[in-house]
């Protein structure tokens, strides 16, 4: 459920304390446009900033990104003036797992970590940015591969003063291909290309241009425990995180981490039937994104299927193998219409 490119996001700065945390500006080069959205009961409109500009001169291009993109060394990094920062690991070979979409035909793989590090004033949504790798100047196909830890873009938004790291994987159609590689990142509508490349020189970290933002919705952060209520009176609220041990039929639990649970409890108070199967809830702890336990025979299972009558209460639970169940964020998004609900301890 990849939030609407079309959707323009915001920018004043404010802290992000429970309650004050505003959503960063979408991405990559599309003229914004806004849609009606069910907004939270203490949301208010963000006015407008404005950055300064810096740029360095681009040594190269990526197809799809613009001309005038920043270009950098891998492991270097680049600061767009808002605050946000990304860094990509110099790509590495690896072998795709059986079940690897994407790399059926490839000669070789390679992968690489992308890391965001928030350090604006407002909340950084990933699904608005973009990720595109060029090698002999062709676009190469992504590699989507959950066995080992590649699963493209993140859902989670990223509060200020948090990082986000999150691996992707490419084919090659020829192993000399990893020789002249180009990685290009795009934050949002209104940032300009970053471009990591194995032809580029190294140097000192460079400065990119984060554009005029605009004007969005600001979505309140609470405290877990907490109902987050929107305007036509539905409500969530997501207890603290619980250690738990899946099942052995459990799916979701492989690799390193830690197993927690929360209860989410949707509450009706609006006029009509709500589908609580729409509800999409993600999260982030310790810079990566949580995997989704899903343990029957523990009772963890889909969100439920009934619909809640207005006035109706319901409640489930949700497991994730988490980095650092101190360090969580829940998001939960209700649906297309409304903006999404963030919850942290």
């Amino acid at each position: 459920m990849v939030a609407a490119l079309a959707l323009a996001a915001t920018a004043t700065a404010c802290a992000t304390t429970p309650g004050q945390a505003v959503l960063a500006s979408p991405g990559w080069g599309a003229e914004s446009t806004e849609t009606s959205r069910t907004t939270p009961t203490t949301s208010t409109r963000s006015t407008p900033t404005t950055s300064s500009t810096t740029t360095s001169t681009p040594t190269s291009t990526t197809a799809g990104f613009a001309d005038d993109a920043v270009t950098v060394a891998f492991d270097e990094t680049i600061q767009w003036t808002d605050g946000l920062s990304v860094s990509v690991t110099a790509p590495a070979a690896y072998t795709p797992s059986d079940s690897a979409v994407g790399s059926e035909d490839a000669a070789a793989a390679v992968r690489v970590t992308i890391k965001v590090v928030n350090n604006s004033a407002v909340v950084w949504d990933p699904g608005y940015s973009r990720v595109v790798a060029t090698a002999a100047g062709a676009e190469l196909e992504d590699i989507y591969d959950t066995a080992n830890g590649i699963t493209q873009l993140p859902y989670t938004q990223v509060l200020p003063g948090h990082e986000l790291w999150f691996a992707f994987g490419f084919a090659l159609a020829d192993t000399d291909d990893a020789e002249d590689l180009q990685v290009a990142v795009s934050l949002g509508y209104d940032y300009d290309d970053g471009v990591f490349s194995t032809t580029a020189t190294g140097g000192p970290d460079r400065t990119a241009r984060a554009g005029e933002p605009s004007s969005e919705y600001l979505p309140v952060v609470e405290a877990f425990g907490t109902p987050f209520e929107w305007e036509n009176g539905l409500s969530v609220a997501v207890s603290a995180p619980a250690p738990f041990t899946p099942t052995e039929s459990a799916v979701g639990d492989e690799g390193p981490g830690e197993a927690v649970r929360v209860d989410v409890t949707v509450t009706n108070g609006s006029q009509e039937e709500f589908d609580p199967y729409l509800l999409f809830v993600t999260a982030l702890s310790g810079k990566l994104e949580a995997t989704e336990i899903f343990d029957g025979a523990g009772g963890l299972e889909s969100t439920p299927y009934t619909a809640v009558a207005p006035g109706a209460t319901v409640t489930f639970p949700i497991g994730f193998k988490v980095a650092d169940p101190a360090d969580l964020v829940v998001q939960v998004s209700p649906g297309s219409d409304y903006e999404p609900a963030l919850f942290t301890g």
